[in-house]
């Protein structure tokens, strides 16, 4: 199956889509209703009403028609004809009588209605009525007498137009929808753009999988989320397109400009002036541009004509420009080079005498359109104004892209009075402020590039390029660079540069395990404070804090993380703010403890009202997120989430939060979903596993599991064990990870019936190679202690469950309940899985797997975990266990129980009447049921499954059961021989009677724990 079989026929309208639907509920519960669809072309009306159609097919007579834009034709009824026709056309049902071209409508109106009333006598139904803006006035005096016709009959009238402010004054759907909204049953719903997640899933269901995040933007930012767009400009490209290409398809230029070929060549010439003017613009400066490039002055009219065409439309300033900024994109396009610098520069005079009245906006785009005109003198000078403007108004990002294309026009202008380097250090700064790590990188490169006089200068860049370099994923805690600042800064001891350098030195050695971190880290604090100054304090304290979690040597000061947030709040320095808190939660607990969050908060909140950019802001939010998912509190774990991809929070923000979403949406079944978040981690980042600070290992192996590529998920898991130096972010969970899959795989041998041999050996070698679950060092405080004895114990159990031991339920059991003593609910659920299905395997332990099923069903209801619902669910149905989540037996409409229908095609050697005794089984039915749903005696039933048992290999009907279900799994492949021939089972000296027990810790220095996450972003 594709990946994108498994996103939504309709992305992001699920509010919509609901809305709708209950006009038909209402219409089965015997209250009609109509409801109108309202929202600009393309964006999805005719999608969602034929869904509503789609959903509702089996429980209501469907139809369905539309208007049409005809022009010298008219047809009385057209979509209530269409529907009506279409729908006798499938069920041979008679219909009304209908008028013809010429003929009146009056007796037509209430025949028509009467034939309704009849019809919903007998059954419930859906009338939908597209495109009703085309629509005649016949047809809307129709609706409106249904609409006033019996409040009582099942109806449902839905309805789909253009947003009224699209049609002509006078239109006669103006005037209806007057009418029609005094009316008690009638409704409208809003239909707007698709929010950028939204357009990510369509996108996924066009290309049948996760695009890259690159081309979800790139698309986004041309579409604006209308649907029809977003479908012309990406059904042509490959699944691994990062990019658009630059010539977009002609379908997609046609569609954006089908208004404009309508219009007059004075109304098209002039829009595409305004479309090289690229930003709203009054009428009395189009006049004066238009003049001096010789188009008419009077432009008024044709302003008006533009509006009326839906090509343009009004700002409340008074400025015109474009409905959808994508025609604009097509119109310039157009234009021919030497015209466009005309027009641009037109446009520069025409500006140049409101930048005094209408402030930084008019300065820059008189900079801009010199740029664009190739006015080089002249673009330099405005650019420099237009920043300087853009800083008066704190416009920090404005000011940074004015100065960074200065930089750029700095070469080309004769004698500028500003040096290459003065304007790069503006540049630094404003990115700095405004948290633009990769362009704050790239003046950095640019600065060291150039001679500086002053080391001291060039030893605080290197820092900060070090820094930069592991925020943006280059180079992970780079020692190069901060040891060379330390070589520059040596000679001056006293300076706030030698010890920012000597803080830094330590913190890179500290994650690279080199000891030298730790006394450098003790005479960094001491240099800053000799040095008395702000700047170096915040990352002295920090990396002394650092050192000392991480290799213990007793506690730092209780009042450290105040003193060092107090002066990184004074020196404005966002980078070690974050780098304080994060390491202020970190020497305070582990990042899976409930208690991690709470400093991170505090501190998130502290940093967020001091007006910090959203890059720091939205880090600390991803790191808050990725504690809450691992104690379950999956709720405020996605509202932090929520506010930390709400806009950029920066490469390693956005890393900590994309891979957090993709845990998230993996455990609660949103399997394409997790794919896109991690593709998009994986895009931002050159270096992946190598970088601790990330949990890439544990989430791809995660992923792997959920999508059935069980080879996948053992090798990123240990990828994670076997990268040299300290272990990464979850390393904790690497070794359950790689021996859940390899058990996953045992499993698989068992039900294919081929050799268990190898992945036993596998899973000998793992545990040899690593007995212990990785942690960081000996010592450890008791919640982290326990928490890691509870993974230990599911490192462990997981052998017995690749064994098919039939005494694994207790030590499932037993890992249940000390995950869920940890706080660590979603491994309990988990456990809770696996105990219940070991008990109820075993024939001695149903009473005890019926406790653990509905314990496990509860703890993942909770969590919302609907991968594993639906496992228990599957469990429970089969099992005959009732749940309160799990609906009794099905009936179809003769009174038998429903067969579920499902053929286990999957599963090779069987018979097609075996498929179907398999599906009822499956479905939790007795042989009573069987036999009535198949109309054989209970006999046969019994040979039947006897064949079943004897051609799968399996013990009992659970185990048969639970096989089929296993076949029809994301990753499945049920090929081969339909029972085992080699047993592969382990020696004895494989100890059947338990889990090995663990051996010694990998050796490494001590340190206390595993710290909640890495430097900021």
């Amino acid at each position: 199956m594709s990946v994108g079989a498994e996103y939504p026929v309709l992305a992001g309208r699920d509010v919509e889509l609901a809305q709708l639907l209950e006009v038909v509920d209402d219409a089965a519960a015997g209250r009609s209703g109509m409801r109108l669809l309202v929202g600009a072309p393309g964006i999805g009306k005719t999608a969602l009403l034929s869904e509503v159609c789609r959903l509702t097919s089996s429980r209501a007579e469907i139809m369905m028609g539309a208007g049409l834009p005809l022009t010298s034709l008219s047809v009385p009824l057209l979509p209530i004809a269409a529907a009506v026709r279409r729908w006798a056309s499938t069920t041979g049902a008679p219909i009304p009588t209908l008028p013809q071209p010429g003929e009146g409508t009056d007796h037509v109106v209430v025949e028509f209605d009467s034939w309704l009333d009849r019809l919903c006598a007998r059954r419930p139904v859906l009338l939908a009525v597209d495109d009703l803006h085309w629509a005649d006035q016949s047809t809307l005096d129709l609706l409106t007498y249904v609409l006033a016709g019996p409040p009582e009959r099942p109806l449902a009238v839905l309805l789909a137009s253009r947003d009224l402010t699209l049609l002509r004054d006078g239109h006669p759907l103006h005037r209806w929808l007057a009418d029609s909204a005094r009316m008690p049953r009638f409704s409208q719903t809003p239909v707007g753009p698709l929010d950028r997640l939204g357009t990510a899933n369509q996108m996924a269901a066009i290309l049948g999988g996760p695009a890259r995040e690159s081309l979800v933007d790139d698309v986004y930012s041309h579409t604006r989320g209308n649907a029809y767009l977003t479908r012309l400009i990406v059904e042509h490209l490959p699944l691994d397109a990062h990019r658009l290409p630059a010539e977009l398809p002609t379908t997609l230029r046609e569609a954006v400009l089908q208004p404009w070929h309508d219009m007059t060549p004075a109304a098209r010439e002039l829009t595409r002036l305004l479309a090289v003017g690229a930003a709203p613009v009054p009428a009395a400066v189009l006049s004066t541009v238009s003049a001096a490039v010789g188009l008419p002055d009077d432009v008024v009219p044709l302003l008006h004509e533009a509006v009326a065409a839906g090509l343009l439309e009004v700002h409340a300033s008074g400025a015109y420009w474009f409905r959808h900024p994508l025609q604009a994109e097509v119109l310039e396009s157009g234009v021919l080079p030497e015209e466009r610098r005309a027009w641009h520069t037109a446009f520069a005079t025409a500006l140049e005498p409101r930048t005094a009245s209408h402030g930084v906006r008019a300065v820059a785009a008189v900079a801009d359109h010199h740029f664009r005109a190739g006015n080089d003198e002249l673009a330099y000078r405005w650019a420099l104004r237009a920043a300087r403007a853009a800083a008066d108004a704190h416009g920090t990002a404005e000011m940074l892209r004015l100065l960074r294309r200065a930089v750029v026009l700095h070469r080309r202008v004769h004698d500028p009075p500003e040096s290459r380097v003065e304007l790069l250090q503006q540049v630094r700064r404003a990115a700095e402020r405004v948290g633009r790590q990769e362009e704050e990188l790239t003046a950095v490169d640019q600065l060291l590039a150039e001679p500086l006089d002053d080391p001291l200068e060039a030893a605080a860049l290197r820092v900060r390029r070090m820094n930069l370099r592991h925020s943006t994923g280059r180079k992970f805690a780079g020692l190069d660079d901060v040891r060379e600042a330390v070589r520059l800064a040596a000679p001056w001891p006293h300076s706030w540069q030698y010890a920012y350098a000597l803080a830094e030195l330590a913190h890179a050695e500290i994650w690279h395990d080199d000891p030298a971190g730790d006394a450098h880290a003790e005479a960094a604090v001491e240099a800053a404070r000799v040095a008395d100054d702000r700047r170096a304090l915040p990352y002295a304290l920090a990396a002394r804090s650092m050192a000392r979690t991480m290799w213990g040597g007793g506690r730092p000061a209780p009042d450290w993380a105040d003193e060092a947030i107090d002066a990184a709040v004074d020196a404005q320095d966002w980078w070690a703010f974050s780098h304080v808190a994060l390491w202020e939660a970190n020497a305070l607990a582990a990042g899976s403890e409930p208690a991690y969050t709470v400093p991170l908060r505090a501190r998130r909140r502290q940093l967020a009202a001091l007006g910090a950019p959203h890059t720091y802001v939205g880090f600390l939010c991803a790191a808050e997120a990725s504690s809450l998912l691992t104690v379950g509190r999956w709720r405020e774990c996605q509202e932090n989430l929520r506010v930390a991809l709400g806009s950029s929070p920066g490469p390693m923000g956005e890393v900590t939060a994309r891979l957090t979403a993709a845990l998230l949406a993996t455990r609660q079944g949103r399997l394409p979903e997790a794919q896109g978040h991690l593709h998009r981690a994986e895009e931002l980042y050159e270096e992946r596993s190598e970088f601790l600070a990330f949990e890439f290992d544990a989430s791809r192996a995660e992923v792997a599991l959920a999508a059935g590529d069980l080879e996948g998920a053992v090798a990123a898991a240990l990828t994670g064990v076997s990268t040299p130096g300290p272990p990464p972010t979850r390393a904790e969970w690497l070794l359950p990870l790689a021996a859940r899959a390899l058990a996953d795989l045992a499993q698989e041998h068992r039900d294919h019936g081929t050799a268990l041999t190898e992945t036993f050996d596998r899973l000998r070698e793992l545990r040899r190679a690593h007995p212990a679950v990785l942690q960081d060092g000996g010592s450890a405080p008791p919640w982290y202690a326990e928490q890691l004895a509870a993974l230990q114990a599911m490192y462990d159990v997981e052998w017995l469950r690749a064994q098919a031991d039939p005494g694994a339920g207790p030590a499932w059991a037993e890992v249940a309940d000390r995950c869920a003593a940890v706080s660590l609910p979603w491994d309990a659920a988990y456990a809770a899985c696996r105990a219940a299905e070991a008990y109820l395997t075993d024939r001695r332990g149903r009473a005890r797997g019926t406790a653990w099923l509905r314990r496990a069903h509860e703890m993942a209801s909770d969590l919302r975990a609907v991968p594993l619902l639906t496992e228990l669910e599957d469990l429970a149905r089969t099992a005959r266990i009732s749940l309160s989540a799990i609906p009794g037996p099905s009936r179809d409409t003769d009174g038998k129980p429903a067969s579920a229908g499902h053929a286990f095609s999957a599963l090779a050697g069987i018979t097609a009447r075996e498929q179907e005794v398999l599906g009822l089984v499956v479905a939790g039915r007795t042989y009573g049921e069987i036999a009535r749903a198949l109309s054989i005696s209970e006999k046969t039933v019994s040979v039947h499954i006897s064949h079943l048992l004897q051609k799968t290999g399996t013990a009992s009907r659970l185990e048969l059961a639970r096989l089929a279900q296993r076949a029809e799994r994301p990753g499945s492949e049920q090929a081969g021989q339909a029972g085992p021939e080699h047993p592969g089972q382990p020696s004895d000296e494989a100890g059947r009677s338990g889990p090995e027990r663990p051996g010694p810790e990998r050796p490494g220095p001590e340190r206390a724990r595993r710290p909640g996450r890495g430097p900021p972003g």
